[in-house]
């Protein structure tokens, strides 16, 4: 079993598939020492995901061979630290992990790298591929279309925040500026005198 990294909407259930099933798990070396580590992550995380438990994870090798194909390992790091990304190239297939997800983000974590996603995304064309799957939106048969359509937007969107910083705006200015809507939280509703945080909708 390969982790295209180790946050917790990846790896919630492997403690339980490694204790159970004796199934090894391949994580890259700089994801090592969280996967050790019970719920490495903040709060909000483990409200809405639950509480990872403590796992031994193998380093990373180069490719992954399975019964039918053979995977090369990218390091495409920006997401996560050890976001990996795996290739066949003998159908031209890309599993991209959370690197994609969608051509303009709208949210981003506060341990993401922009630039380190933009270098990633562009190393990944050095590839031979033709269609992704992203863990969260999908298949996507235009692959190469999709990440130079994530690549455009946050080059972008660089130039605008460069832009917005000579003109003198601070980052909440540059913020509001650039995503004047906010999100506002309802009220939760209690349960027998308890707070019920399973309704609230961000």
């Amino acid at each position: 079993m390969a982790l295209t990294h180790n946050h917790e909407d990846h790896s919630g259930n492997v403690a339980v598939l490694v204790n159970q099933r004796e199934l090894p798990v391949y994580v890259h070396e700089l994801g090592l020492e969280e996967c050790f580590l019970e719920t490495p992550y903040p709060y909000y995380r483990q409200l809405a995901w639950g509480e990872r438990k403590p796992f031994q994870p193998t380093k990373m090798p180069d490719q992954l061979t399975t019964s039918h194909t053979t995977w090369d390992v990218i390091f495409t790091p920006g997401h996560a630290k050890d976001h990996i990304s795996l290739l066949d190239e003998q159908t031209g297939r890309l599993f991209t992990g959370d690197l994609f997800v969608t051509p303009k983000p709208k949210v981003i974590m506060e341990a993401e790298s922009i630039p380190e996603t933009l270098r990633s995304l562009k190393k990944l064309l050095n590839y031979e591929f033709s269609s992704i799957f992203c863990c969260h939106s999908g298949y996507h048969i235009n692959g190469k279309e999709m990440v130079n359509k994530k690549i455009e937007h946050l080059e972008a969107l660089i130039t605008q925040v460069h832009e917005l910083s000579e003109q003198g705006y601070s980052i909440d200015d540059i913020d509001r500026s650039l995503y004047p809507k906010t999100i506002q939280s309802k009220p939760s509703p209690k349960v027998n005198g308890v707070l019920d945080i399973s309704s609230r909708q961000l």
